[in-house]
């Protein structure tokens, strides 16, 4: 009798583990690739919806103008250009997964490569991405402009008498 009572409580404790694997392995944890409303940086986040995005590209340009180190062997090679680092945001708006998504040569992808993961260790915390009311994991790929020499500001020609 008590042999059938332990093999019973056997067999349910089986089922249940093998059920709670189960769900636990078609759970689906995927990276939204496009969110109704993407990934905000904290300074962004009063920002109206459609203004959102432009805040966000104007932070991390500051950003990544501040704790840029240009190599100094791509300059003397003259190596410009924009390299790509793309991030998983995930529900909690912490920064995961880094890669670069657009190469352009090994110096300047490791200085992206620095960069963003600087801006990870300071400890960011972004607000989520949201699709259709829930917060989601989604990618947010962060731009890095390369120029050996700053662009010239052009400035409007003024007369010799300074008029």
């Amino acid at each position: 009798m008590i042999s059938r009572l332990k093999y019973g409580i056997l067999l349910l404790v089986t089922l249940l583990l093998v059920t709670a694997l189960s769900a636990q392995r078609n759970r689906v944890n995927y990276v939204m690739s496009n969110p109704d409303l993407p990934a905000a940086l904290p300074a962004c986040v009063d920002m109206p919806d459609m203004y959102r995005e432009n805040c966000n590209v104007r932070q991390l340009r500051e950003w990544v103008r501040e704790h840029m180190q240009y190599p100094e062997e791509a300059k003397a090679k003259g190596l410009e250009g924009r390299v790509e680092v793309a991030v998983t945001i995930d529900t909690l708006g912490q920064m995961g997964l880094m890669r670069v998504s657009r190469k352009l040569d090994p110096l300047l992808n490791k200085e992206a490569l620095r960069i963003v993961t600087a801006l990870k260790d300071s400890g960011v915390t972004w607000l989520p991405a949201t699709h259709k009311g829930q917060k989601v994991i989604s990618e947010y790929r962060i731009p890095v402009h390369f120029y050996a020499t700053q662009p010239q500001v052009r400035r409007a020609p003024t007369d010799q008498d300074g008029k």
